[in-house]
Order: C-alpha cells, then structure tokens, then sequence
C-alpha cells in the first residue's frame, strides 16, 4: 500500500472549509440585513422628525439648543436599540454556546463579544438619525410655524 502524506494543516483546513464557508454567507447576510436596518431607521427618522416639526418648532422658539434637540431625536432612537440588545443578548449568548461546544477546543463566552456588538449597534443607530436629526433641529422655526 502506498504512503500518502498530509500536512496537519491541510487535514484541519478541510475539516472546517464548510464552517469558512458559512462564516462568509452568514457575514455577507449580516451586512445586509445591517444596510436594510440603517436605511429603515433613517427612514423612520424622516418620517418622525416630519411628523414633529411643529413640536421642534415650538421647543426652538421657547429657547431650545440645537444639541437639546438632536439629544432627544437620538435618545427616542437609541432606547428601542438597548432593549434590542437586551432581549438578544440571553439568545445569542445560548446558541453561541451551543455552537461552540460542537468544537473540539473549547473557549470561554465572556460579555466582551455582547457588550462590543450593542456597542457598534449603538453608534450605527446614532449616526443614522444624528445626521437627519441635525439637520431638522437647524432648521428656522419660522418655517415650522408659519401657518399656525
């Protein structure tokens, strides 16, 4: 019988070509459904600062910051992406664990991985509104007003 050599690294490196495979679909899915998201959350901005223009317009006449304004726009946006955040955390904490005990060498689950996604969730969601947010908050109050 004839002797077939293989390097460890070939024999490793086809045993997770599938798992490279769906890590790279799973990715690709994943900024997707992040480009889907940011668009509906800006869209809802829009939506949202349109239907409280006259309430902008009110708070600016009555001596209300730029910032005051952008600050409560953002804050309205950033809670439902905590409490997100917070129901996913206990889920996908269970099906990583169930993922990774599937491996032969096991690491630990720590909140790091949580904690830095609702981070970067956090900040896309922010940037998305604080642009359009800012924009309607410099906006003169006449405008708003005007046929009050």
């Amino acid at each position: 019988m004839p002797f077939t050599a293989k390097f460890s690294e070939d024999i490793i490196g086809e045993a997770y070509k599938a798992e490279d495979s769906r890590a790279k679909i799973f990715a690709a899915f994943a900024l997707l459904a992040v480009v889907i998201g940011c668009l509906g959350l800006f869209g809802l901005a829009a939506f949202t600062a349109e239907r409280r223009t006259k309430e902008i317009g009110i708070r600016k006449v009555l001596g209300a910051r730029t910032r005051d304004i952008v600050r409560l726009l953002v804050w309205q946006f950033s809670r439902p992406v905590i409490v997100a955040n917070l129901i996913a955390w206990p889920i996908a904490w269970w099906l990583m664990r169930d993922w990774l005990n599937k491996f032969d060498d096991r690491i630990a689950l720590g909140p790091t991985p949580f904690v830095t996604a609702a981070l970067i969730a956090l900040t896309i969601a922010i940037v998305t509104v604080v642009g359009h947010a800012f924009k309607v908050a410099r906006a003169n109050p006449i405008h708003a007003l005007r046929y009050e």
